[in-house]
């Protein structure tokens, strides 16, 4: 009997990574029973780490995920300067270049999950006691935090949404860090796992996190905190097509009033060292990386050697369509997070991962090594897609706080759902959110599919990833 694709892979690339991480230096059980990376606390932190670290990795959120493939057949960019993308852009999922990309996503999110589930299945083993300060509940309920995360964002990508098919198989919900085979559950089955996961971190959480207990606003964006989690719910709420529940989850991480807008003036300063590109007071949950510079360097940053645009470069006639006249003039989003690339005056980049000065010099370090996943505005997205018939509010207070006081006065909700469309473009270019929302609604079109043109139309199978082959034929898929 050949081996489940997956599990091997999985203990593959976790001893692959532990050449070079020996705090991931994590077995099956039923290899190495007691290892000594879980002999003391030092250790579970140290695996913990570990997993934001793998996270940062280009094959997930420190590039395909967040600036790179996801916004691309997000279609972000009016152009995709190398052929892998331009193939990627098409959707030509079959390409060499693409499969090797989509392959990767996939082994790479389900190494997270085994690591994460080896961490669990050891914190288990522990008496609360064994940990200081309440780090017990800390290790734990981020961990389950992560496992929930990357689960939901393998599922949004290699399974159907449910407004394309209801009854669509989704993807394995792996709970257990073994060789043993995991059947793939429904997509239904993988998003109840997701809130499972979810509901426990939260509990955990909420006994000892800071960022929850403290009536001060202490930052903990770096880690799977409270807020977070409950972020994910909303997010995870919102595509099982759960409104109410998405509602209550986003409303809470709102009016927890840990979170605040950035000030216009950390936007619109004319010093480079000051301008807050990456959102500091709105960061909900982030990753910390020191190789940003080199991961977005010739993407989004620098040029090639004819002076030509980056790689993922948008055009100005697309910026228009998203930056109506009436909103451009005095939006923060298209004055400055928005530059010319290289020679060519029609093309534009996003300098939201820039943080650089006018002589290329780094920038304040809290800047440069920030990767946002979770801000604040998409809460208010996620109460406008749930609440529907109160959706201009919710609209008018991200726009009031990009410096827009034109009010959304839209009616329909055909109309009110493009809007929102709109903002996620304005707001979420390079964090890999616009491909989720067009597919969570099965659009007929995907903004920027041709050209500039926002409502071209396209084969919506295309927002499905095909699962490795080997997964397919070694895994029964």
């Amino acid at each position: 009997m050949r081996t489940n694709y997956i599990s091997y892979l999985l203990i593959l690339c976790t001893i692959l990574f532990v050449a070079c991480d020996d705090f991931l230096d994590v077995h099956p059980k039923t290899e190495v029973e007691g290892t000594d990376l879980f002999d003391d606390e030092d250790g579970f932190n140290d695996a913990l780490n570990g997993l934001y670290i793998k996270m940062t990795s280009t094959s997930l959120y420190g590039r395909e995920l967040t600036f790179g493939f996801l916004d691309v057949i997000g279609n972000c960019y009016y152009d995709a300067g190398i052929q892998t993308y331009s193939y990627a852009k098409d959707y030509d999922y079959a390409n060499a270049d693409v499969e090797y990309i989509i392959n990767n996503i996939w082994i790479e999110g389900y190494n997270i999950i085994a690591n994460a589930n080896s961490l669990i299945e050891n914190i288990q083993d522990k008496d609360p006691s064994f940990f200081s300060n309440g780090n017990y509940n800390l290790i734990y309920g981020e961990a389950l935090g992560i496992r929930a995360f990357m689960h939901l964002d393998l599922l949004r990508l290699f399974a159907p949404s449910l407004a394309y098919d209801p009854e669509a198989v989704g993807i394995p919900y792996v709970k257990a860090f073994s060789y043993n085979r995991t059947p793939s559950s429904s997509v239904t089955e993988c998003l109840d796992l997701v809130l499972q996961d979810l509901t426990e971190a939260a509990a955990l959480l909420s006994e000892v996190d800071p960022v929850y207990l403290s009536s001060e606003s202490t930052e903990r964006y770096y880690y799977m905190n409270y807020y977070a989690v409950r972020a994910l719910m909303a997010q995870a709420y919102l595509w099982k097509g759960d409104n109410q529940n998405a509602l209550l989850a986003a409303q809470e991480v709102i009016n927890s009033t840990k979170y605040r807008w950035t000030a216009s003036n950390a936007l619109s300063t004319s010093s480079d060292e000051s301008v807050d590109r990456t959102f500091t007071p709105e960061t909900i949950f982030a990753l910390q990386s020191n190789q940003i510079e080199n991961n977005i360097l010739g993407y989004l940053y620098g040029q090639s050697s004819d002076n030509t645009a980056p790689i993922f470069a948008t055009h100005i006639d697309w910026l228009a369509s998203i930056f109506p006249t009436i909103t451009h003039s005095t939006d923060l989003r298209y004055s400055i997070l928005f530059e010319a690339g290289g020679s060519e005056p029609n093309y534009m980049v996003s300098t939201k991962l820039w943080q650089k000065d006018s002589n290329g010099d780094d920038l304040r370090d809290e800047f440069i090594k920030r990767l946002p996943l979770i801000r604040l505005p998409e809460m208010y997205l996620i109460c406008a897609e749930a609440d529907i018939d109160n959706a201009a509010q919710y609209l008018n207070v991200i726009r009031h706080n990009r410096g827009v006081e034109a009010p959304v006065e839209l009616t329909t909700a055909p109309e009110l759902y493009d809007e929102i469309l709109l903002e996620y473009y304005r707001e979420y270019i390079t964090e890999g959110k616009l491909f989720y929302y067009s597919k969570r609604h099965n659009r007929q079109y995907i903004g920027g599919r041709s050209a500039y043109n926002l409502t071209a139309e396209f084969d919506t199978d295309n927002y499905t990833l095909p699962m490795p082959q080997q997964e397919i034929e070694y895994g029964n898929r």
